[in-house]
């Protein structure tokens, strides 16, 4: 009987040692599993980082787009308005060079007039 008891004792000792080990190794898997999901987290992070500072530049690149069209689209208006300017002086410049004659006379411009319009 003292036989059985110390291999009951021999064996519970065993399996208590197995269940040390298998705790151990949990552990262990466990701070792997951790440091791996750690190191995901970290990626995705930086993943998703990236890609607002890509959206950001998107989004500078169309402000800047749309400035520049901006910008052409005044630089036209002004365009067309000294265009129109250049025709008002132009056809002024007509009218008083041909004055009541009917006929173009480069004697009746008057220079102070042309330049009053500028």
């Amino acid at each position: 009987m003292v036989e059985e008891d110390y291999q009951k004792r021999i064996d519970v000792s065993k399996k208590k040692s197995d269940e040390a080990r298998s705790e151990a190794t949990s552990d262990a898997e466990m701070d792997l599993l951790q440091q791996e999901l750690e190191e995901e987290f970290q990626r995705e992070l930086i993943t998703n980082e990236i890609s607002d500072l890509e959206n950001q530049r998107a989004s500078v690149e169309e402000r800047r787009e749309i400035l520049r069209k901006l910008e052409q689209d005044e630089m036209r208006a002004q365009c067309y308005e000294l265009h129109r300017i250049s025709i008002f002086i132009f056809i002024c410049f007509v009218d008083e060079a041909v004055g009541d004659s009917g006929f173009f006379c480069a004697g009746a411009i008057d220079v102070k007039f042309l330049t009053s319009l500028v």
